[in-house]
This record gives C-alpha cells, structure tokens and sequence, in this order.
C-alpha cells in the first residue's frame, strides 16, 4: 500500500501486475505529517505502481484494463 504523508498535493496511482496489466487505480488526498495518514492498497497483486497528479492517468493513457510494457 501507498500512502501520502507529507505530500502536499493530491495523487492518482495505478497499480500494474507483473505482466504490465492494471489491476486497480486509486485517487490519493493529501496528508500532513501525521502517523493517521490513510494507506492506498491495491485492488491485487501488483509489481509496478504509476502515481502522477490526481487525474492525469488519462493523458498518461492509463485506465482500467490498459496494459503498459516496461521496457529494460
């Protein structure tokens, strides 16, 4: 799980298994530094994770059932 202490700005995340699938996206507000801070877990298993400012996955082409290649 994410989370977003100390992060002045709010976040989407999008979380991607190991064969570049997403498995969930996630809009994460901004906290303080405080230990109550929400986490953000993944709708699964996931190896990659893709934050960006909160709603930008759009222009980053990334929405529920995209697949990304990493490449190296």
């Amino acid at each position: 799980a994410f989370w977003m202490r100390n992060t002045p700005m709010p976040l989407s995340i999008a979380y991607f298994d190991q064969d570049g699938k997403v498995v969930s996206i996630k809009d994460m507000a901004p906290c303080k530094d405080s230990d109550d801070c929400p986490s953000y877990p993944a709708g699964g298993v996931f190896r990659y994770a893709l934050e960006v400012p909160k709603g930008e996955l759009a222009e980053a082409l990334v929405a529920e059932g995209s697949t990304i290649t990493i490449d190296g």
